[in-house]
């Protein structure tokens, strides 16, 4: 009897077990199908699957300081495309809170980041602003936008990211993402979908102090970084200002050419503003000048990059480059004209001008 009733309660200890087991394996099965970011697409093994998870965020963000202000920066496939930094205004209130708070960090919604961190971005843009309203959608899309212009570098850097990675997952086409001027304001349009900014708290991370150059900058390596499309040659609508200078490619400027030559650019400007050039003359990063071994100062020479047609004319008024194998090295503002900020070299054709 005892070894019966034994037995009797090993059999149903066993059948409990079971039944326990598929209960497990049910609730596991529904969490996967009810989680969409846990699913796996035809023929995908579960690496795979994370792999593409994991690579379709493509944006990130950097938080640091600039200027003594707090800034983050937009990095896309590591490349740092625009920064913000914050307002005057929210400078000054936070100087005035320091004495009652302990400083050091910046908080973003669900985490504290220390400055010089990176901040881990929402899965999406309708992650970045849970809301009660009866119309979620609208909601969504309304907090979204008012993110992308909040006076928090922060917050809008982190609503940029999401809105980056997610238009990357839908395949937004390169080609349509657009600089332009629009209702006073400088814009990158992002498709017919969204725009992004560019206001007084927005500046390209290489900053020439020049709006029209930081926008057309930061959406020509928007355009490269999601789509591969060529860059485009200037603003849309665009005020004018001292740097345009997209139409040195004339028929008049080429009756003016008396001398070729060919080699490897490169550009300067941090580090050297104020210090006198070889000329005598204080160099200043954002005038279009460069330094060349032997032409005479004054001398004015069309640059043009032969990675992408882009040219400018600049004036010789400083020696150098002392690097094997360069030709002449151009101003951060030059520089950027001929799209020669990002690779910091480039092969280019010198045609010197009569005056």
């Amino acid at each position: 009897m005892v070894a019966l009733a034994i037995v009797s309660s090993l059999a149903s200890h066993s059948a409990q077990a079971q039944t326990g087991s598929q209960l497990e394996v049910k609730a596991t099965n529904a969490s996967s199908l009810s989680n969409p970011a846990n699913s796996l697409k035809v023929g995908e093994t579960r690496s795979q699957s994370l792999t593409r998870t994991k690579d379709d965020s493509i944006a990130r963000i950097h938080t640091h300081k600039l200027n003594g202000k707090n800034a983050a920066t937009v990095y896309v496939r590591g490349i740092p495309v625009v920064t913000y930094i914050e307002s005057e205004e929210s400078a000054k209130s936070a100087s005035e809170n320091t004495a009652n708070t302990s400083s050091g960090s910046l908080k973003t919604k669900g985490e504290t980041k220390k400055n010089s961190e990176s901040v881990k971005l929402p899965a999406s843009t309708t992650d970045l602003e849970p809301s009660n309203s009866d119309s979620p959608a609208k909601s969504a899309d309304d907090s979204s936008e008012n993110l992308l212009t909040s006076a928090n570098p922060v917050e809008r850097a982190t609503a940029a990211a999401a809105l980056i990675n997610q238009l990357n997952r839908d395949g937004i086409d390169a080609n349509k993402i657009i600089p332009a001027w629009k209702n006073g304001n400088y814009v990158i349009k992002l498709g017919d979908r969204a725009m992004l900014k560019f206001d007084q708290q927005a500046v390209f991370p290489e900053s020439l102090q020049n709006q029209t150059q930081d926008v057309l900058e930061s959406a020509n390596l928007l355009r490269r970084l999601l789509g591969g499309a060529n860059p485009v040659l200037e603003v849309v609508n665009a005020p004018k200002t001292q740097f345009a200078t997209r139409s040195s490619l004339t028929p008049a400027l080429n009756n003016r050419i008396v001398g070729v030559m060919s080699g490897m650019a490169s550009w300067y400007g941090p580090g050297f503003d104020g210090n006198y050039s070889a000329s005598g003359e204080i160099f200043n990063a954002s005038e279009l000048t460069a330094a060349h071994p032997s032409l005479p100062f004054g001398t004015l020479v069309r640059v043009v990059n032969m990675d992408n047609n882009q040219s400018v004319v600049v004036r010789i008024n400083d020696r150098g480059p002392y690097a094997h194998g360069r030709v002449i090295d151009i101003s951060t503002a030059a520089a950027s004209v001929i799209g020669l900020i990002s690779s910091g070299v480039a092969p280019v054709r010198l045609e010197v001008l009569s005056k």
